[in-house]
């Protein structure tokens, strides 16, 4: 078992694409995708090995995903530079303890990804197929999001829209995105929207405040 991990080891590392969203770049390190803005790193997504009793029947072991931006990296993306300068009175969501946006694949996109969201290795694997296969679903399953954190995109909105436990504080995010890309009139409904997912910080303490901060720190007069 232990070649096989070393051989899935060496290959997810052969196998990792490097990515560059603006001043954001990617290198692998420590079976982990890292971001980086100028050498610091902002967030990860990795690859992380569980025995055989956490993967399928009759496995050698298995691999689940995590990704983490957190309030402890040392650098920052724009939107969590903001989201730090804002100094709001309150912490990101309990289920995201400090953490900006993160998730696992045991719970985020799990059919996609493989059973329950971790993918088992077998003795009689072909293990770079396989590796390339794992990769590639990253890629095409994950990395969107990531990407769309990052450069906040208008599809960001979309995605907390789906999956608002993956943000630490996904209304201040969705507006903050909207001021970025000059979509101010989508404000008042997708505040709405998130009244009805009660989101986290979609209280109306909550949102007095960021609505008070966000206008001061950008110069604007958005109202909901």
């Amino acid at each position: 078992m232990n070649e096989v991990k070393k051989i899935v080891k060496a290959e997810l590392k052969k196998q990792s694409v490097n990515f560059a969203f603006g001043n954001i770049i990617s290198k692998y390190k420590r079976e982990s995708i890292v971001f980086l803005d100028s050498n610091s790193e902002v967030g990860y997504i990795g690859y992380t090995f569980v025995s055989s009793k956490y993967a399928d029947y009759n496995s050698l072991f298995g691999i689940f995903l995590s990704c983490r931006f957190g309030l402890e990296m040392s650098g920052t993306t724009e939107l969590t530079k903001i989201i730090e300068k804002l100094k709001l009175s309150f912490p990101p969501m309990a289920k995201l303890p400090q953490c900006y946006f993160g998730f696992t694949s045991l719970y985020f996109s799990p059919l996609k990804f493989y059973n329950n969201g971790t993918i088992s290795f077998y003795e009689n694997d072909d293990i770079v197929n396989k590796c390339i296969e794992l990769t590639q679903n990253v890629n095409d399953i994950f990395i969107p999001y990531i990407y769309n954190f990052i450069n906040v995109t208008p599809a960001l909105t979309n995605d907390i829209l789906e999956y608002p436990y993956n943000y630490g504080y996904p209304l201040t995010c969705i507006l903050i995105q909207c001021i970025l890309n000059h979509n101010y009139s989508d404000i008042p409904y997708l505040v709405k929207l998130a009244r009805e997912k009660k989101m986290y910080d979609s209280t109306s303490n909550k949102i007095n405040e960021i609505i008070e901060k966000l206008n001061r720190y950008f110069g604007t007069n958005i109202d909901c």
